[in-house]
């Protein structure tokens, strides 16, 4: 989904250039295959992309949740009871 702006987290962490950051991307939407694109054409493989994750299943994947989303949109996404 666009308004998540997966692409603009892709490019964020390509641009640090820390090979200890690892990004894992949850979904199998439209704009996977830019963001491979956009990882290969950047020589970086710091990243998954998992496809479908069901909702009861996506706890597993959080060690720190970050969203790229534009400020005008409000967006709370629980983890580890907290809410970022």
């Amino acid at each position: 989904i666009s308004k998540k702006n997966p692409i603009d987290l892709l490019k964020s962490v390509i641009s640090i250039k820390n090979k200890d950051l690892f990004v894992v991307f949850m979904g199998d939407g439209i704009l996977r295959k830019k963001m491979e694109t956009i990882a290969i054409e950047n020589n970086f493989t710091n990243y998954k992309i998992t496809g479908f994750v069901n909702q009861s299943e996506v706890y597993k994947y959080y060690l720190i949740f970050l969203s790229p989303m534009r400020p005008n949109m409000v967006y709370f996404q629980p983890g580890f009871g907290l809410d970022f």
